[in-house]
């Protein structure tokens, strides 16, 4: 399913996308993006207890939403070399102690395992633009938020898949090694 969503959906999305809006515009966004993430980042970081690392969380939100319009410039890093924390809820979930569990292929989301998918729910919860009135109103920015993400990263995709004998096997350990060097940090 995500396979065939990616080459029939998403992909001519975001091709178009990317010929119809320059880098530094869809820079923008993606920063715009990760600035409204702030709450689902401070709130993983104080559940983790990295007190320090939330202060930079909001610090970052502050400069951003100011110096930075918005979020549309990542003026913490640029100008003060204030680092992100992408922390999220199957972290912190992993940085207690839980273990992931099976692993899943989530429909649109992909691969993920049994502690993560709990997380998505929290992650939901601590994502401001959840409380939009209109939930069509969410989904097109989350399909936004993904077609600007995609038309940043062209072809990445395409590439895993070549290199893999077994594309979902290959998938499924990135993603493993992936969560497990996030939860370390």
């Amino acid at each position: 399913v995500n396979d065939k969503l990616y080459f029939w959906v998403l992909k001519p999305m975001a091709t178009g996308y990317a010929k119809i809006l320059p880098k530094p515009v869809r820079l923008g966004v993606r920063n715009m993006f990760d600035n409204a993430a702030m709450p689902g980042r401070f709130v993983g970081c104080v559940l983790q207890a990295r007190f320090r690392d939330s202060g930079s969380v909001l610090a970052r939100f502050g400069i951003n939403t100011t110096v930075g319009i918005l979020g549309w410039r990542d003026a913490a890093q640029e100008n003060w070399d204030i680092a992100a924390h992408r922390e999220d809820t199957g972290q912190v979930l992993g940085a207690w102690g839980i273990g992931p569990g099976i692993s899943l292929t989530l429909p649109l989301f992909g691969p993920s395992n049994a502690r993560d998918a709990v997380g998505l729910v929290g992650d939901m919860f601590l994502d401001p633009t959840h409380y939009l009135a209109d939930p069509w109103v969410w989904i097109g920015l989350n399909g936004g938020k993904v077609t600007n993400n995609l038309s940043l990263a062209p072809g990445e995709y395409e590439k895993t898949k070549a290199a893999a004998l077994d594309h979902y096997v290959s998938l499924r350990d990135m993603y493993e090694q992936y969560r497990n060097r996030l939860i370390d940090e």
